[in-house]
Parts: structure tokens; C-alpha cells; sequence
């Protein structure tokens, strides 16, 4: 059976990545969610999906020139703010599954210290948690860190100039593709390797059925519950 996640909270209901967007998650019934995070000036953990400003607030900049404090100020569609990661972590408390999109320099070790004091001090489980990144050298330092093993999965858009064979014998809990690329013979061969296929972001109930057929593990959704 098919596993649905939220994308960028519920995105179809409340503006992406603020808490209003996961407050729905927590209000429907799939409690599967993904984010994306970026580091501020002061290196604090941000769930914004862009680095630039301008798409989100009309700012410009980008996130990196500011500390903490002055991107808190910012509105959001509908007067919501840029959340901090923990503040998401401490509303969605520990029933729901969280993919964590690793965006920018620094992220893995800030992220890795947030996991530490989540697991051992506030008792969440390392399975709560997973993360990816399209960035291979991310992810890489990441997994040199990854003392909870959290699970670790690769993003990919194109499959060009990747030779996938190797790619699997990386130790990948799962290969996360985008789903035009996604062929029968492409999730029999990572399924070859014990590995699971997500496949983003699809919001089409003929392509999720189709997905479904060739028993692709887990679809990315702007609204998984109307699919």
C-alpha cells in the first residue's frame, strides 16, 4: 500500500511551511509531512522552502543576511510567519513522520544538534524523522554525523548522468524521484537494492494510480487527502 506525504505542510489548505500549514496537518488524517529548511544569518533552523525571500514576502534577500529575529518579523501569505524547525517539531509533537529537505551550507550539522536534543532530552523516536536533499555533498556530510541513523534519501529530477546502479550501493533508506521520470523498470531496479522509491510532487488521481501499479513505496502531495 501506497504511503501519502503532505508537501511543504498542507500546502493546498495554509500557506507552505508555516505553522498554520501544519496545524491542518495535524487536523486531517495522513500524519506524514515534508519541509524544507534553511539557516539564518545566526544559524537557526528555518522552514522556508526557497533561500530567497522574495517569493514568500516580497523581500528580495535572501534568508542568509538575516538573523533570526528580523526574519520572524516578515508576513507570510494570510499573516503568517517563518517558523523556526523546533517550533514546527514542538506542534506536530511526536505523532507525525517528518521528511526534512536539507537546503544550504551548514544545515546538516545544526540539523544533527537538533536531533540530538530532540531524542535524548524531549523523547522523540529516530524514526519520526527523515532526511533529504537534492545536494549530494549535504547529504554526505550529514550522514558522517548521523549518530540516531536517521534515514537518509536522495533527491533526484533528472537521471541523466546518473549511474544509478552505483548510486544504490549507497546506504540510502530511499531514492526520491520526480514523478515524469518514474518508469516500471526503474522502481523494480531500486527495489533490487532493498531500497524504497518516493516519487514527488503529484497532485493527479490517473498519475497516482498509475504510481500505484508499479508499487512505488511513498507519493509526495500537495493534498493526499483528496487522492
Amino acid at each position: 500500500m501506497v504511503i501519502k506525504i503532505w508537501h511543504r505542510g498542507a500546502c493546498w489548505y495554509a500557506p507552505e511551511n508555516t505553522l498554520k500549514s501544519f496545524k491542518k496537518v495535524i487536523d486531517l488524517w495522513i500524519k506524514n509531512t515534508e519541509l524544507d529548511i534553511h539557516l539564518s544569518k545566526d544559524w537557526k533552523i528555518v522552514v522556508i522552502h526557497d533561500d530567497s525571500l522574495e517569493r514568500t514576502t516580497n523581500w528580495i534577500w535572501k534568508i542568509t543576511n538575516f538573523n533570526y529575529e528580523h526574519l520572524k518579523k516578515l508576513n507570510v501569505l494570510e499573516n503568517e510567519k517563518i517558523p523556526l524547525l523546533s517550533e514546527v517539531l514542538d506542534l506536530l509533537w511526536k505523532n507525525i513522520t517528518i521528511n526534512i529537505e536539507l537546503k544550504g551550507k551548514g544545515t546538516p550539522k545544526v540539523l544533527n544538534e537538533l536531533f540530538n536534543d530532540y531524542i535524548k532530552n524531549k523523547w522523540w523516536n529516530k524514526n519520526n524523522f527523515m532526511v533529504s536533499s537534492f545536494d549530494f555533498k549535504l547529504l554526505s556530510e550529514f550522514k558522517k554525523i548521523n549518530n540516531h541513523n536517521i534515514r537518509v534519501s536522495i533527491l533526484l529530477e533528472s537521471l541523466e548522468n546518473i549511474k544509478l546502479d552505483e548510486l544504490l550501493l549507497n546506504n540510502y533508506y530511499s531514492i526520491n524521484l520526480y514523478y515524469r521520470i518514474i518508469t516500471k523498470d526503474i522502481v523494480k531496479q531500486i527495489h533490487g537494492f532493498w531500497k524504497k522509491v518516493f516519487v514527488y510532487t503529484v497532485n493527479n488521481l490517473d498519475t497516482i494510480n498509475s504510481l500505484k501499479k508499479i508499487w512505488v513505496d511513498w507519493i509526495f502531495s500537495d493534498y493526499p487527502d483528496r487522492i
